[in-house]
């Protein structure tokens, strides 16, 4: 078997390889922003529930928090209109996301 300066076989490098981007996927799934509004409104969860089941797959819901996913980001609303938007380390995307599901 072929070695590598490191003393590791191409079989071992392969393996590790596939290891180093799992983790990096793993990595580019945690990246998140959060939206803050400056008001601090509180939002009528119910209705932005009944707005997203059209549009998302709205994974939990109370009287605290509604979270979706959309688009291949995973978004939290709470209910003072904060908002955790996951899959994105993008300021100007966040805040895209944000306007266009939540609509403020």
């Amino acid at each position: 078997m072929d070695t590598d300066p490191t003393g590791l076989t191409t079989d071992q490098l392969e393996t590790r390889l596939i290891e180093l981007e799992t983790m990096v996927g793993h990595i580019r799934r945690l990246q998140a922003r959060l939206i803050s509004e400056a008001d601090h409104r509180q939002l009528p969860l119910a209705d932005v529930v009944d707005r997203l089941l059209v549009v998302s797959e709205v994974t939990a819901a109370n009287e605290h928090l509604v979270r979706f996913r959309v688009d291949g980001y995973e978004i939290t609303l709470f209910a003072d209109a904060r908002a955790i938007i996951k899959g994105t380390d993008s300021e100007s995307v966040a805040r895209s996301l944000y306007s266009k599901y939540i609509g403020i």
